[in-house]
C-alpha cells in the first residue's frame, strides 16, 4: 500500500461517545489539506464500553479509517505501540480521544515539523484544562521528580499530542522492551524537538481513567525501566544512615567515658532507630524489587500487546 502523508493514532477507551465527533473533525481537518494521504488509526484498548462497534460503524463511513482492536487492555502506552507498528504515513501524530486535544491543530504540527528541522513537535498547553493553583503546582512537582529520577535530560509535560517523523517512528520501534513509558523512550532518542502552544478544550464526555495511584504507578515503570538512580539514591541513603550511627555510637562513647555518671537514655533512641531503620530498609527493598519486576518481565520476551481484530478500506480501495 502506498505510503500516506500522516497517520494519526489515538488510543480508545472509555470514550466511545466522543468517536463520531472526533473522526468528522479529524476528517474534515485533514482530508482537503493531506489531498485524501492520511489515515487515522484507532486503537481499541480493551475498552469495557463497547467501543469497537462503534469503530467497526465509522469504518463504513471513513475510508481512511483503520480499527486496531487489542485483545485486552494492555494501557495507553503499549496501544500507542501498536498504532506505531500498524502506521503507514511519512509522519505519525499522537493525540487523545477525548477531544481535548483540537484536531484542527495537527496541521500546526505538521507546518512547524515541515518548516524546521525538529524530527518531533510537541503540542504544549499552557494550562491542560482547568486546574488549580494546587494541581499545577503538584502536577510541575510530580513531572520534576519524575524527570530527576528517569534521568530525562528533555522536560516532560502532561500531553501525548505530539508529531513525529517516520526516522522517529523507525527508531521507536527498534525498541522492543517490554515495560514502556511512552515519553522516557522518546526522550532517549535524542531527536530534535520543537514545540507548538495551542489551546486546550474541556473533555468531550466522561472523565479521566488516570488516578493519583496509576500515575504514580506509571512513574515507577518508567523510572525503574529507564534509571538506575533510584538504587543509587538508595545505596546513598544507606551510607548516610550509617555514617549518622556511627558518629552517634562514637558520641555516646565519649558521654560514657567523659562524664560516667551520665545516664544515657537507651530505650526511647533504640526503638526510634530500630522503627526508622526497618523502614528504611523496608523501603529499599521494596525499590529493590520494582527493577526485579521489571527485569522479570523483561526476560520473557513476551510481545507486549495482541491484536485481536483489525479493519481498514484502504486495502480494498486502493
Amino acid at each position: 500500500m502506498k505510503m500516506k502523508m500522516i497517520s494519526v493514532i489515538i488510543p480508545v477507551f472509555g470514550s466511545p461517545d466522543s468517536l463520531n465527533e472526533l473522526c468528522r473533525r479529524v476528517d474534515t481537518a485533514l482530508d482537503s489539506y493531506f489531498d485524501h494521504s492520511y489515515e487515522l488509526i484507532l486503537v481499541d484498548d480493551g475498552c469495557p464500553n463497547n467501543s469497537w462497534k462503534k469503530i467497526e460503524q465509522l469504518s463504513q463511513v471513513y475510508k481512511n479509517l483503520v480499527g486496531i482492536k487489542l485483545s485486552r487492555n494492555f494501557g495507553q502506552h503499549f496501544a500507542m505501540s501498536a498504532g506505531v507498528d500498524e502506521a503507514n504515513g511519512e509522519c505519525v501524530v499522537f493525540m487523545d480521544c477525548d477531544l481535548q486535544d483540537r484536531p484542527e491543530d495537527i496541521i500546526e504540527l505538521y507546518e512547524k515539523y515541515k518548516s524546521t528541522d525538529a524530527q518531533i513537535v510537541f503540542a504544549r498547553s499552557k494550562i491542560r484544562g482547568k486546574k488549580t493553583l494546587l494541581r499545577q503546582a503538584t502536577s510541575k512537582l510530580y513531572y520534576w521528580v519524575y524527570d530527576y529520577l528517569s534521568y530525562n535530560t528533555g522536560k516532560s509535560f502532561n500531553t501525548s499530542f505530539m508529531l513525529m517523523s517516520r526516522s522517529v517512528s523507525d527508531a521507536f520501534i527498534s525498541m522492543r522492551e517490554s515495560e514502556r513509558q511512552f515519553f522516557s523512550l522518546i526522550n532517549y532518542l535524542g531527536f530534535t524537538t520543537e514545540f507548538v502552544d495551542v489551546e486546550h478544550d474541556e473533555r468531550f464526555i466522561g472523565e479521566s481513567s488516570y488516578t493519583f495511584w496509576t500515575r504514580l504507578q506509571l512513574a515507577v515503570k518508567g523510572i525503574t525501566s529507564n534509571s538506575t538512580r533510584l538504587l543509587k539514591l538508595g545505596v546513598s541513603i544507606g551510607a548516610l544512615f550509617s555514617s549518622a550511627s556511627f558518629i552517634y555510637g562514637v558520641y555516646l562513647i565519649l558521654i560514657k567515658l567523659m562524664r560516667p555518671e551520665t545516664i544515657v537514655s537507651g530505650w526511647t533512641a533504640i526503638m526510634v532507630t530500630t522503627f526508622f531503620a526497618s523502614g528504611l530498609i523496608i523501603l529499599l527493598l521494596g525499590i529493590l524489587g520494582s527493577y526485579l519486576e521489571t527485569i522479570f518481565w523483561e526476560v520473557k520476551r513476551r510481545p507486549y500487546y495482541f491484536i485481536e481484530k483489525k479493519i481498514s478500506r484502504m486495502n480494498q480501495d486502493a
